[in-house]
């Protein structure tokens, strides 16, 4: 498989898992906080949507139109705020399928590869955030949630 190829299919598996990440959340649960001076769930979403949103307009701006940043102070429902990571997350998408430079402004990657696994462990913290408020208030999800939607989706071999 191309390597172009490769890191798309990369970056849909780690969508896919934030995707099934957001299903946990719910307007009562969105306030929780993996520690009391770590950020709420809602928020923790809004800044992964507003990371690719600033990568984006540096390395490929064209694919950020229409795209706004969501305030700290916003109370943005779910459902909402789940739509914007699911365009951010097609658009930076696109952003990669288009190729050319990796860089603008601040931002300055020599790789594609080096932009997506910024991106997948970014991603990956604010998930493991996320996971750990849920956890620490009880609402932590089964294993076989976590295998279904998180560790299934990087796997291709059979366990048995």
């Amino acid at each position: 498989m191309p390597l172009t190829q490769l890191l798309l299919d990369s970056w849909s598996r780690n969508c896919k898992i934030l995707d099934s990440v957001c299903t946990l959340l719910t307007e009562e649960n969105k306030a929780l906080r993996p520690s009391p001076s770590s950020w709420t769930l809602d928020r923790q979403l809004a800044h992964v949507h507003n990371t690719r949103t600033y990568f984006l307009s540096q390395i490929a701006p064209n694919f950020v139109t229409g795209f706004d940043e969501i305030a700290d102070d916003s109370d943005l429902p779910l459902s909402e705020l789940k739509m914007a990571l699911t365009s951010s997350g097609a658009a930076l998408a696109s952003g990669l399928a288009a190729g050319g430079p990796m860089q603008g402004g601040y931002v300055t990657y020599e790789n594609p590869v080096l932009f997506v696994q910024h991106m997948i462990w970014h991603e990956g913290w604010h998930a493991g955030q996320i996971f750990l408020a849920l956890r620490e208030n009880g609402q932590e999800p089964a294993e076989d949630w976590e295998e279904a939607n998180v560790w299934g989706v990087w796997r291709t071999e059979t366990w048995e």
